[in-house]
């Protein structure tokens, strides 16, 4: 292995610094982390605001449903990391959620 290659590789194994800035002067990389987006259904709102402002404040990226067929719609346009699913709900409760999102 040649110099340059190792030292291409040491700088990009460092970690940065807890602020997420770069480096050092001459680095311009800037490291921001990326926050997992989640997708709370639920039909009833305290519920949701219950869940949501909590997570918002942790800088998590939030997409909301308040029924089954919406989170289904969400789903087709953003993929969240996780689902946050209320079971009971009308028009299609979770379970049926749940079957239709093992299709997708």
């Amino acid at each position: 292995m040649n110099p340059q290659s190792t030292n291409i590789s040491a700088q990009s194994n460092s970690s940065p610094s807890p602020r997420g800035e770069g480096r050092g002067e001459g680095d311009r990389t800037v490291v921001r982390p990326v926050r997992s987006r989640i997708l709370v259904v639920d039909d009833t709102p305290a519920n949701i605001a219950a869940l949501t402002g909590p997570l918002k404040d942790k800088g998590y990226q939030i997409s909301v449903a308040t029924n089954g067929r919406q989170a289904l719609e969400v789903v087709q346009r953003v993929r969240p990391d996780l689902i946050l699913l209320d079971v009971m709900m009308p028009e299609m409760d979770g379970f049926e959620t749940c079957r239709h999102l093992n299709f997708i």
